[in-house]
């Protein structure tokens, strides 16, 4: 609205209205992947998820820790465990702890010819890193003592040509 000169109202139309309809484009909205990852009975390896969920509805026990957005991941390899904490309650705490696994448990054998794998090929490329540098620092020395070596002969071949006092060239 908007005041006329004698003080009577007018209405002023805008060039065009204003929709009162509701936002329709939020219909297929993904889910947040919150919940089991990994179940009971099942091996796990250190940094694995095993329960994503916001805040602790799930406790974390021994081998297992909550990471910033209160989620259960595996701090060690083994099997996971679900237990009920409180036990005459229908709907009690739950904890998950991880159990190492024994040594026969065929994902563990694997799980460490892996890791063996792993550290063979880190060794490998250290031990290649260490002859590069030291086969690096032979060759400065090496080129230390030509450039030494060239700088003199520089200097003994023009003593003899008689132009010392212009330029010293060497060291």
């Amino acid at each position: 609205r908007s005041m006329a000169a004698g003080g009577t109202t007018v209405h002023a139309r805008w060039k065009f209205k204003k929709g009162a309809t509701k936002c329709r484009q939020k219909g297929n909205v993904k889910g947040k992947g919150l919940g089991v990852k990994i179940k009971h009975n099942q091996f796990v390896k250190p940094g694995e998820s095993i329960y994503l969920q916001r805040g602790l509805k799930r406790l974390p026990g021994l081998g297992a820790g909550v990471a910033r957005n209160q989620s259960i991941y595996a701090m060690q390899a083994g099997i996971v465990r679900y237990t009920k904490l409180e036990k005459g309650r229908k709907f009690g705490r739950v904890q998950i702890t991880v159990e190492d696994a024994t040594e026969s448990h065929p994902k563990m054998i694997e799980y460490k010819k892996r890791l063996d794998a792993i550290t063979e090929k880190l060794e490998k490329r250290r031990i290649a890193l260490e002859k590069r540098r030291v086969r690096k620092s032979i060759v400065s020395e090496h080129s230390k003592t030509m450039c030494i070596h060239l700088k003199k002969m520089a200097y003994d071949s023009a003593t003899r040509a008689g132009s010392v006092g212009l330029r010293k060239t060497w060291l």
